[in-house]
């Protein structure tokens, strides 16, 4: 199949030049005769007077370059190359420049502020993969794709200022809201890659095929629907000053003669209303058909006028002209209105200063396709109106954490339900210092949590679902009063969030549900001394019968004001799902540590991944560091066919599990990773348990990480005597280097592991942990912090 070409969402138009699809020919004679008469040739056309044929050939002229005769074969292979190029007697290259002009609508989960939905600047043309780079070396997949929770949806800039006009009544696209138009966008895609595959575009519309062809007579398609043709507004005061659109002279009465018109027992301000809701064609089937309704409508000045506004709203000139004119004395309206519906009406080998026009109420049709999804959502959403400045100063002040990953998204439980909503549970500063309040979870049948929300004042503020939902049930721990929430952990197995800790400033923690059962855990913070959690981010949706929330963050604000604050940014680890919290190792929970940094080489976001995260912590100080002594891995290997230039049979190697073991005069300290440990069956392929012994007392350290973990998985450790050691397949490729920053010592690692080492009952072997990614842990440390004589004692 190849690649593919991608379309404007809302014009359905390309997003690359087209300036070569124009002809550098003039039409032939013979291409002008097939598209005169309708695309029909030879003895179906009907006879011409020979005189008009003899005209008509001087019209057409010469159809060689070079004024010679062409055969009836070139005739033919001219007139096919011509049906796939544009007329450049239409159109110019100076016409199609606007379709590069590219942006793209995306989300981006991450983003402080409570708005994720983002509009790009400037992009590169759409590639022939589907994709557009909305920055230097950062290409996105747009409409869907299977491994993205998040496409992007490309337009033009043009085209969205038009949206912007039928959603908001301007052409300002800052007065459209970013996250619903997203969430509409990503409910009417599916699995196409090129456009909106449920948006009408169209007739003759752009066929959004895999790539965007050139057709004649379709100029108009690339036609800029914003432009203003010159000297527009000349053209259609001079066509109204002729005779043709005068005022008709009076029609005789014809009611004597009507025998039945169901309009006669009509009043004429409902005929009014209802002819006003007819398309053209039908309305002016309706005045043909009745004498009634045509007698009440066709001398009915405010009745055209009402139509020229609200059949032709993406006639804006028109409606410029018709109400600063005065030249419209004694003439007729609805002639007007005829008129310029025929001369905008979107068709084939359409020319001329209207073409601009004619795109821009094709597009336009579109817009109020979108228009008809996106509005009852803004409705729904509602404005801020009813909010005191108490509260919207807290809104406009707060800041979203990172929204992390909870459960697992794949292609098929993707869907419009998924949306990014925020629950601001804070509405003034009093609700937290003065107020009793309570926390709100809700549980399912299974004992994960679906809903949560806190309380007062006898409301509840809510993420998620409530118990008025069948299976579901509330619990409600009070908040510490004179005190407010400053952290949440999440407690998470397989997906499903078991157990909430709630961290206040002064008064401990609230421990609710499975919050002691080893879960792994992930940390939301209010960063900073003086800000306070005042509200919950997430995406929620139904997948399967079962409420979840797939995504969760935190809103932090202060009562300080943005000018006095200090908003320290978010510690990535704090954003990562943890095995445990390593407070043991560290003297407090790894999320907490204030001197720790996580060193990501990022092949996968570990920081948004919902994989647990294990921490191989071999010191937290320079003397933890002289007792680290030796390093070792277990590793598996196995054979099998591989892929790499070609095919091949050859060792596979799997690194499940690491060790640090230290030496004190108490007895040797072990930490692991994964499954150091782990004795399996003797018919399994082969285990090896690989040793690094490292002179810690005599000032080694390690100063560098490699990782390779496509196909077969290797890890090198470097250290500062120029020893390395190699874990795994020496011939893996691919590799990746976590080094630490200057004045910085590597303390430990960080690898999350695929599988979780059980028992597959049905061949009664062991599944082995695989590593899916690697991290390195940094800190400085003070190096004259322990002297030799100190660690000899």
């Amino acid at each position: 199949m190849g690649g593919w070409d991608i379309y404007c969402a809302i014009c359905g138009g390309p997003l690359k030049p087209v300036s070569d699809d124009i002809s550098r020919k003039q039409r032939t004679a013979r291409f002008r005769r097939l598209h005169r008469n309708g695309g029909v040739e030879g003895d179906d056309v009907e006879s011409q007077p020979e005189e008009d044929n003899e005209a008509q050939q001087n019209e057409d002229g010469d159809d060689g370059d070079d004024g010679s005769i062409m055969s009836e074969d070139e005739e033919s292979l001219a007139t096919s190359e011509e049906e796939v190029s544009y007329d450049p007697d239409v159109i110019s290259p100076a016409d199609v420049e606007w379709v590069e002009s590219v942006h793209v609508l995306g989300c981006n989960p991450e983003a402080a502020s409570t708005s994720k939905a983002f509009i790009s600047g400037p992009c590169g043309p759409g590639g022939f993969d589907g994709t557009v780079e909305i920055a230097p070396g950062d290409d996105r997949f747009c409409y869907f794709v299977d491994d993205s929770e998040y496409p992007i949806f490309p337009f033009h800039w043009c085209c969205f200022e038009l949206l912007s006009k039928a959603l908001t009544g301007k052409t300002d696209p800052d007065l459209i809201d970013k996250d619903i138009l997203y969430k509409v966008w990503l409910g009417l895609g599916s699995n196409d890659k090129c456009r909106l595959p449920t948006i009408d575009y169209g007739d003759p519309g752009p066929d959004g095929s895999q790539y965007w062809l050139a057709e004649a007579g379709k100029e108009f398609f690339v036609v800029d629907p914003m432009k203003t043709p010159h000297g527009l507004t000349d053209l259609i005061a001079s066509t109204i000053e002729g005779s043709a659109f005068n005022d008709p002279p009076p029609h005789p009465d014809l009611a004597p003669r009507v025998q039945h018109d169901p309009f006669l027992k009509l009043p004429a301000d409902l005929i009014d209303s209802i002819a006003f809701l007819l398309p053209t064609k039908d309305l002016f089937n309706l005045l043909n058909a009745s004498w009634v309704a045509f007698s009440t409508l066709s001398n009915n000045t405010g009745f055209w006028m009402r139509c020229i506004r609200g059949h032709m709203p993406w006639f804006f000139e028109a409606h410029d002209f018709l109400d600063k004119s005065d030249k419209l004395n004694g003439k007729s309206r609805k002639m007007i209105y005829r008129w310029l519906d025929q001369v905008t009406y979107p068709r084939r080998h359409i020319s001329g200063p209207f073409m601009s026009i004619a795109n821009r109420r094709r597009v336009w049709h579109v817009c109020e396709q979108l228009a008809e999804k996106y509005l009852p959502m803004l409705r729904q959403k509602g404005p801020n109106e009813g909010l005191d400045a108490a509260e919207k100063l807290i809104r406009s002040q707060s800041i979203s954490s990172k929204i992390s990953c909870i459960y697992t998204q794949t292609s098929t439980n993707w869907g419009p339900n998924w949306e990014i909503v925020s629950s601001f549970w804070v509405k003034s500063w009093d609700t937290i210092f003065l107020e009793e309040s309570t926390i709100e979870t809700f549980w399912d049948s299974s004992g994960s949590l679906v809903g949560l929300g806190v309380s007062s004042a006898g409301s509840c503020r809510l993420l998620g679902i409530d118990d008025t939902n069948d299976g579901v049930v509330r619990q409600k721990d009070p908040v510490p009063k004179y005190d407010w929430i400053t952290g949440i952990i999440l407690h998470v197995s397989s997906s499903d969030i078991k157990g909430i800790t709630v961290s206040s400033k002064c008064h401990g923690d609230v421990h609710i549900r499975e919050t002691r059962h080893g879960h792994p855990q992930r940390a939301f913070l209010a960063r900073g001394n003086d800000r306070y959690i005042v509200g919950v981010v997430g995406q929620v949706g139904p997948i399967e019968g079962r409420h979840i929330i797939q995504k969760f963050g935190v809103l932090h604000a202060s009562r300080r004001s943005p000018d006095e604050q200090d908003i320290p940014p978010q510690n990535p680890l704090e954003s990562c799902l943890w095995k445990e919290p390593y407070h043991q190792d560290l003297g407090t929970p790894i999320w907490e540590h204030p001197g720790l940094r996580l060193i990501s080489n990022r092949v996968i976001d570990i920081e948004t991944s919902n994989a647990s995260q294990e921490a191989l912590i071999w010191a937290k100080n320079e003397f933890d560091l002289r007792l680290l002594a030796r390093i070792t891995a277990s590793i598996t290997v196995g054979h099998g066919k591989m892929f790499t230039v070609k095919w091949e049979t050859r060792d596979t190697y799997v690194v499940h599990g690491l060790k640090a073991e230290s030496r004190t005069e108490y007895g040797n300290i072990y930490r692991s990773v994964g499954e150091p440990e782990a004795q399996y069956d003797v018919d399994l392929p082969m285990e090896s348990r690989q040793h690094f012994e490292i002179d810690g007392q005599g000032g080694e350290r390690i100063t560098a990480i490699s990782f390779a973990t496509e196909m077969t998985q290797a890890i090198k450790l470097r250290t500062n005597k120029d020893r390395e050691v190699l874990f795994g397949d020496s011939g893996a490729f691919n590799w990746r280097i976590i080094r630490p920053e200057e004045g910085e010592t590597l303390v430990g690692l960080v690898i999350a592991f695929q599988g979780d080492g059980e028992l597959d009952e049905s061949t009664q072997t062991y599944k082995r942990k695989k590593i899916l990614s690697v991290a390195g842990l940094g800190m400085r440390l003070e190096t004259n912090e322990f002297s030799p004589v100190e660690l000899d004692n």
